[in-house]
């Protein structure tokens, strides 16, 4: 007898219908199939598709991405620094882990941020790094990265915004108020002001520049909140240079205009430390501040042709594993969406998948995409407003109780990453199954083959605590076929049915074709509901979503 796990033919979402079809992205047709679609949380659904070319059969790429209700009183947008440490790195499997057990809301689906130094220590991100408000990296990116740079920026809880022009300055006041901006160690550049640390012996800078000794007489540089007094006279330009950086102090090293700052300093003086946060030159106060590049969607139209070449970064013109994110012209729907490459399978000495999840054993081989069909995909998903994120090994879709939704690099590899990107749900923590839904919502069944029901279970918040729900009942009309246990075969009747899997009073359902449909007969229930309700109180039932 065959036995096969089948996944969705069609399904309808709380945004919208999706359903094996027919895509235009950019004047090209693309077939799309769903692999799997189910909710993942209170207001968050996650789906996975299969986009093909039909005019070449080999040309396919699996797309996985959660759908967040931005109106669901339940959820936040919240960054996440890798291991909360502005030097760190960290796969979003182990944030979005990690979050989850330190208690302060439950992360239910997220993806990886902004493109990072790889293979250098410090990490640093290329674009600026703001989570719950605190600054972790000022990005060094350059202003080559900076010209294109994109960042989701979210203000209070989720009054979300993604946009260009997002600049972070860490300036130095002198007692005059002057300010100048720094950084710390590195090389001193022209017109640069810098302040260099015990862990340096010395600045390493030329003659052409103002030097000084300095202490730290208050706060710290980990939070920009240091103030600093002036032990020793500046330098005089043209003579000296790389100052000896005492072993209990600090050096104020400028060139250019960092020379004008030092050289106005004397001993006494107290310099503070600053930040100044603007979008197109207006302050703003972000709480959360994720970069990437480049913009996808703007204004409901594809980016210009610019925003995808080799002049933003030089893997656009190619094929890649792909995240982005983007949300709809009212800002209610988010999207957080990762298309896979490379998703062959690793084999075992003999020969067996190191993959064992089955539903991603159905994926299959995965091209990626281009970045400008990113911009027609993101389009397709009724995005007024979309941005790139870090892409290839990075590209990683995790959802709570669940992992890593798509298959990565390396299949099991989960590459390090600086940040990410995730909606938590502020509900109190519960674990008792309140509600239940069966991952596959339609089902196509032949003469003899079986199906057997996945289930998840819900607390009453609607957050997944149970991903392979057991000890449930399975019922479908006798003249379908037979049920054992759990186990549904099908017969040689020509029908329709929805099956109905009951635990305790919690009923869902799943709707099944077999030997091609026909005339529809019940299993008892036949408003089972095929998905949990995607936005609901608490203390409200929940029930079919419409």
């Amino acid at each position: 007898m065959k036995k096969i796990f089948l996944l969705l033919a069609t399904v309808t979402t709380f945004f919208g219908a999706y359903a094996a079809g027919k895509w235009d992205m950019g004047g090209t047709e693309f077939n799309v199939d769903t692999l799997f679609h189910a909710t993942t949380g209170p207001g968050v659904t996650t789906t996975g598709l299969k986009l093909s070319w039909q005019s070449d059969g080999n040309y396919s790429t699996n797309v996985f991405y959660s759908t967040v209700d931005l109106t669901n009183p339940s959820l936040e947008i919240r960054g996440v620094q890798a291991k909360d440490n502005p030097d760190a790195a960290e796969s979003v499997l182990s944030m979005g882990n990690r979050k989850n057990q330190q208690g302060n809301g439950q992360y239910i689906s997220g993806i990886n941020g902004d493109f990072f130094n790889m293979g250098e220590s410090p990490t640093r991100t290329l674009g600026h790094s703001i989570v719950d408000g605190k600054l972790n990296n000022i990005g060094i990116g350059g202003a080559g990265w900076m010209k294109w740079a994109s960042y989701v920026m979210v203000y209070g809880e989720k009054d979300i915004r993604i946009d260009q022009g997002f600049k972070v300055v860490k300036d130095l006041v002198s007692p005059g108020g002057t300010h100048y901006a720094f950084h710390v160690n590195g090389e001193r550049g022209v017109d640069e002001l810098v302040i260099y640390t015990p862990e340096l012996s010395s600045t390493n800078a030329n003659i052409w520049g103002a030097e000084c000794t300095a202490k730290l007489i208050s706060g710290s540089l980990a939070d920009n909140s240091g103030v600093f007094e002036v032990t020793g006279e500046p330098s005089v330009y043209g003579v000296g240079g790389n100052m000896a950086v005492p072993a209990d102090g600090f050096v104020l090293s400028g060139h250019g205009g960092g020379r004008s700052f030092v050289e106005q300093l004397k001993p006494g003086d107290k310099v503070s430390m600053g930040m100044s946060v603007t979008l197109n030159g207006k302050p703003v106060k972000p709480r959360q501040a994720i970069g990437g590049s480049s913009m996808l969607v703007i204004n409901g139209k594809e980016a210009p042709d610019q925003y995808f070449s080799a002049d933003v970064i030089d893997h656009f013109p190619s094929s890649q594993a792909r995240t982005a994110i983007g949300y709809n012209k009212d800002r209610s729907k988010l999207i957080m969406l990762v298309a896979d490459k490379y998703a062959k399978y690793a084999t075992d000495s003999n020969g067996n998948t190191k993959v064992t999840d089955p539903d991603k054993l159905a994926y299959g081989k995965s091209t990626g995409f281009f970045m400008y069909r990113m911009a027609h995909l993101m389009l397709n998903l009724d995005c007024y407003t979309a941005m790139a994120c870090d892409g290839g090994g990075s590209s990683q879709l995790y959802n709570k109780e669940l992992g890593i939704r798509n298959v990565p690099y390396g299949n099991s590899y989960l590459r390090p990453v600086a940040n990410g990107i995730f909606a938590v749900s502020t509900t109190p923590f519960d674990n008792e199954i309140a509600a239940i839904e069966v991952v596959q919502k339609n089902v196509r069944l032949a003469v003899g083959e079986s199906f057997t029901p996945r289930v998840y279970g819900f607390n009453k918040y609607g957050v997944l605590v149970d991903n392979d729900v057991k000890d449930f009942t399975f019922s479908v009309a006798p003249s379908m076929g037979a049920v054992d246990g759990t186990a549904f075969t099908a017969g040689d009747a020509a029908e329709s049915t929805r099956g109905v899997v009951a635990l305790g009073n919690l009923k869902a359902g799943v709707s099944i074709i077999a030997n091609g449909g026909g005339t529809y007969v019940t299993s008892g229930d036949d408003d089972a509901p095929l998905m949990v309700k995607a936005a609901y109180n608490a203390d409200e039932p929940m029930g079919i979503d419409k």
